[in-house]
């Protein structure tokens, strides 16, 4: 059976300049107040922000081998990267391990179309466990994992209750 998650590896060093723009701008942390169960730390990631393209650069690489794997993921109309997204920092403990879909139906949520997720370090026994397809996806740094926004994509965070987690998440959204 298909599951329609994809991964690629993107460079440590992209990975080292994430975790580092977190890290020099602590005025920007926002809790996240939407996702119950959710506990996190997070800046919201702009075009603006230089770090943005450099990122994005890496991500359309892994976005478009997924469109070469998934060819009727593509099929639809236009859709791109979510003009915010958002580096997760996750204490020791910290993680959103309730199951939960991004497309919801609510708000902002309707138009996402492809979820992604960059793990920004590598954690033992951490990462993102996706409901129906049974499957385990390691946090690894640098691994870049793209999938379904639907409801078919059920997933929650595995949590460390010894390590620190960082990802960078966001979404493909149809225009």
């Amino acid at each position: 059976m298909e599951s329609f998650i994809y991964s690629e590896q993107i460079s440590e060093t992209m990975c080292d300049k994430l975790v580092k723009f977190y890290k020099d701008n602590p005025d920007r942390y926002v809790p996240d107040k939407y996702c119950k169960g959710k506990t996190s730390s997070e800046i919201i990631l702009t075009r603006k922000d230089s770090i943005y393209k450099e990122y994005n650069n890496h991500l359309n690489k892994v976005l478009q081998s997924y469109l070469k794997t998934y060819k009727h993921a593509n099929y639809t109309v236009r859709f791109e990267i979510c003009p915010t997204i958002k580096i997760q920092y996750y204490k020791p403990g910290d993680g959103f391990p309730v199951y939960h879909f991004e497309n919801d139906g609510q708000d902002e949520c309707i138009t996402r179309h492809l979820v992604f997720m960059t793990y920004l370090n590598t954690v033992e026994n951490a990462g993102t466990e996706f409901k129906y397809q049974k499957l385990k996806v390691k946090a690894l740094k640098g691994k870049t994992v793209i999938w379904p926004a639907a409801w078919t994509h059920t997933h929650k965070g595995i949590v460390n209750n010894k390590k620190e987690k960082i990802i960078i998440t966001g979404w493909f959204n149809f225009v």
